[in-house]
């Protein structure tokens, strides 16, 4: 008997998923799938009708569209990301349905209308990488679609994606239309004259997803205690960071973060015992330096961290100075219960949203409670009083009372730790004390010159004291330390840009932080002076718009007195009538 033939055809795959459907189904189950029901009915299945595609099956959160075009694959993902931009505008973030979407072009194997292969596998992963509201594209579906679709690209490289053997180039599409034509390369950076390395984000092989936070946190930590060897030059969490749950190719992370070294690993933790592998690797050559498991208590956890740094540092062949090996014995805490409810604080607290905010506060309080003596947990509570301030999540009358005397607290306990002296600065820049808080940010800045976030946040500190041209300086020297710099801290530049009347710049900044952010305030608020400033009123009207319905309470009373905290009444003045004109409230 013949062999069947196997039936192929080139073909614009699309896979598209919603981003926290668990989450979503967690919170409400009902209404989620009543949601998604109305959205395919009213919106997925008439555009993939309208742009000629054909699906080939759904999942309950997911969809996979085969198309004869990556024209009509592009076109159809993103008139449904913009519908949903709208869609989604006047319903809560914790209930927002948000897709993500993945484009290649490659061939498939079809069989019983269903479609198989690398194609597919390929387009899924692409996916994976596009983010909430995103579409990210395949290097094949870039190529047929780059001349003819009026879209920005942004060029993340090449990345190794799961079960496929060489590493495929990614593009991020750009669904701004004041983006259309942009294109991004991809970010290559140059080796730096001291031993570089870049952390990557332990795995969690607990088998347990609640776990997550503990291989972050000594991630973290790992970073951290790095960071404080002056002959080393560490890349930040944020930026290594981005990699996380990705299994990326580790020459292409050197030449993206500019770094000869990499160190990944994994953590176990299992009762009352822990397990971390880590492996140091040179970048260049994809070669292992060296390869080690250290097993132990929980309680010995501190001791492993500092096994694994003293490795690192002794494989680069590094020498500690006298105050760096003080500062090496110097622990955070020798309570592991105290430390532990610090990292689930830590991690709850990135989320970044009004109950993971409440939840991260009673976790540091907790661990106060077991060590009232642990100078972190100060300085992050400060800095989530201060958040309690700007986004009213705590709802508290008294939250910048609480922000200084948490700042205060942690650099009483600890006046080496350079995070508890930045984040009194930026709460006494919020308190209009701008001498007091200059002041603090140099005296972290002295501690650890190398940190990004206290860059950051000095230059934002600048700004409002009247020197943006440091401020620039500082958040280049940021950038060399956390090249992929999240949003709600890069904006700090555009700020820079704007009170130097560099309209241009500050605007290309901050449309950027907009499009990776867009329910983040602070740099809409921004954009909406610097459209204010160009003359284009229906710009800055409608950056106000989405503000209100971001945060109601963000009047012009309430910017200029909580967050426009100048020293210069001109520079005060400039913004209030910038942002008068742009529609913002009295």
């Amino acid at each position: 008997m013949a062999e069947e033939r196997v039936q192929r055809r080139l073909a614009a795959i699309l896979a598209m998923d919603v981003v926290g459907y668990s989450r979503l189904m967690a919170v409400d189950e009902t209404g989620t799938l009543a949601q998604l029901k109305a959205i395919r009915k009213e919106l997925i299945d008439p555009t993939v009708a309208k742009w000629h595609g054909r699906s080939v099956k759904t999942t309950g959160d997911g969809e996979l569209v085969e198309f004869a075009s990556a024209v009509d694959a592009m076109q159809q993902a993103a008139e449904v990301q913009r519908a949903m931009m709208q869609r989604n505008e006047n319903v809560s973030h914790e209930k927002r349905i948000e897709f993500r979407v993945g484009i290649n072009v490659g061939d498939i194997i079809v069989e019983d209308e269903d479609i198989f292969g690398d194609g597919v596998n390929i387009a899924a992963r692409m996916e994976g990488l596009a983010g909430a509201g995103g579409v990210c594209i395949s290097g094949t579906a870039f190529d047929q679609v780059k001349a003819k679709l009026d879209f920005g690209f942004e060029d993340l490289g090449p990345r190794t994606v799961k079960n496929i053997p060489v590493p495929v180039r990614c593009y991020r599409v750009m669904l701004d239309p004041d983006a259309a034509g942009k294109f991004v390369e991809a970010p290559t950076r140059e080796m730096r004259d001291r031993p570089s390395v870049a952390v990557l984000p332990f795995v969690n092989m607990s088998g347990d997803p609640e776990q997550e936070y503990f291989s972050d946190g000594i991630t973290e930590d790992i970073i951290t205690d790095l960071s404080n060897v002056s002959a080393l030059f560490i890349i930040s969490r944020n930026s290594t960071f981005a990699y996380k749950g990705q299994s990326p190719d580790i020459r292409k992370v050197g030449q993206e973060l500019g770094v000869r070294h990499v160190l990944e690993g994994s953590v176990r933790k299992s009762g009352g015992n822990v397990r971390i592998n880590a492996q140091l690797i040179d970048a260049p050559s994809g070669g292992h330096i060296w390869a080690e498991r250290y097993d132990g208590k929980l309680e010995d956890i501190f001791a492993l961290q500092d096994e694994i740094t003293a490795k690192i540092v002794s494989a680069l062949k590094v020498k500690l100075t006298t105050a760096e090996n003080v500062r090496a014995e110097r622990k955070m805490t020798t309570s592991v219960d105290a430390y532990d409810l610090y990292l689930r604080g830590r991690a709850k607290f990135y989320h970044f949203t009004p109950p993971s905010h409440v939840e991260a506060e009673h976790l540091f309080n907790q661990s106060l409670e077991i060590d009232p003596d642990f100078a972190a947990v100060y300085a992050a509570l400060s800095f989530g009083y201060v958040i309690d301030m700007l986004f009213q999540w705590g709802a508290r009358d008294d939250a910048m009372d609480r922000a200084l005397a948490a700042a205060e607290k942690a650099v009483e306990i600890d006046d080496a730790l350079g995070f508890a002296h930045s984040r009194l600065g930026w709460v006494q820049l919020f308190l209009g004390q701008h001498d007091e808080a200059v002041a603090s940010f140099e005296r972290a800045l002295a501690l650890d010159p190398d940190d990004p976030d206290t860059c950051a946040f000095f230059a934002e500190t600048l700004n409002f004291t009247g020197d943006p041209q440091r401020a620039i300086v500082l958040m280049e020297q940021a950038f060399e330390h956390d090249p992929l710099m999240p949003p709600h801290t890069a904006y700090h530049l555009g700020h820079s840009y704007y009170l130097l009347r560099r309209y241009d710049d500050a605007l290309r900044l901050l449309r950027q932080a907009t499009e990776r952010a867009p329910t983040f305030p602070v740099a809409r608020v921004y954009l909406a002076a610097v459209f204010s400033e160009l003359d284009r009123m229906d710009d800055a009207t409608a950056e106000v718009d989405a503000v209100l319905k971001l945060v109601p309470h963000w009047t012009l009373g309430f910017v200029g007195e909580k967050m426009l905290n100048y020293r210069s009444e001109a520079d005060l003045s400039r913004w209030i009538e910038a942002l008068r004109r742009a529609g913002l409230p009295e």
